[in-house]
């Protein structure tokens, strides 16, 4: 079996262009989308965007969101959903370095097919899988 990682000090964090893949691709178990606060809130967002993506989208510069048509898109994967085909299949197609953000290196591993429970532990933001054993 296949999971994503980051290999790296840091945090997991995907780059904008893996998440306009994955919103792309239709994959809204791994996004979320927020309304722009028209009070003000977001505002500071619009001050903090890079040029466009494609389709419309603007990437912010210190996280990774995107914005389009007053609507702000957000990566929501969880450790469980990083061993999803579609997620590992967009990562593959971009690479470490362009599906990376800032403080992160993602690569995928292998874990042998017989390891039934799991789980995703970290060393200051590098991760690694470790199996879940019995305890009595």
């Amino acid at each position: 079996m296949k999971i994503l990682l980051n290999r790296r000090k840091g945090m997991f964090r995907i780059s904008h262009e893996f998440l306009l893949r994955i919103i792309q691709e239709g994959l809204e178990q791994f996004y979320y989308v927020e309304p722009q606060d028209p009070r003000g809130g977001n505002l500071l967002f619009l001050e903090k965007t890079l040029p466009y993506l494609q389709d419309g989208f603007q990437a912010h510069n210190s996280c990774t969101a995107l914005l389009k048509e007053k609507k702000l898109y957000f990566p929501s994967i969880s450790c469980t959903d990083r061993t999803n085909k579609d997620l590992i299949k967009i990562f593959e197609l971009l690479g470490t370095k362009k599906a990376s953000a800032d403080y992160a290196q993602l690569e995928v591993i292998d874990i042998p097919e017989d390891v039934k429970k799991w789980k995703v532990t970290n060393e200051d933001g590098y991760e690694q899988v470790e199996e879940i054993y019995r305890i009595f």
